[in-house]
């Protein structure tokens, strides 16, 4: 059983900004809400350019796989 549920909105830009929190709810939905301030917290989505993004730094698991 797959316990790795789907990205919300998976064509964003959002997905591997530094910015980004998924909100999950009780209901299964999920939410991309942006921590940058200047930004609203729950823009429309899907988001194709934005200003404010700035990359997440590589997980530890991810530079393992990429030998790293």
């Amino acid at each position: 059983m797959g316990s790795q549920a789907a990205e919300p909105f998976a064509s964003s830009v959002c997905h591997g900004c530094q910015f980004l929190r998924v909100v999950g709810t009780k209901r299964g939905s999920a939410f991309l809400q942006c921590m940058e301030g200047s930004l609203p917290k729950y823009g429309p989505q899907p988001v194709s350019r934005c200003l404010a993004r700035r990359p997440s730094a590589p997980s530890a698991a991810s530079e393992r796989d990429e030998g790293g």
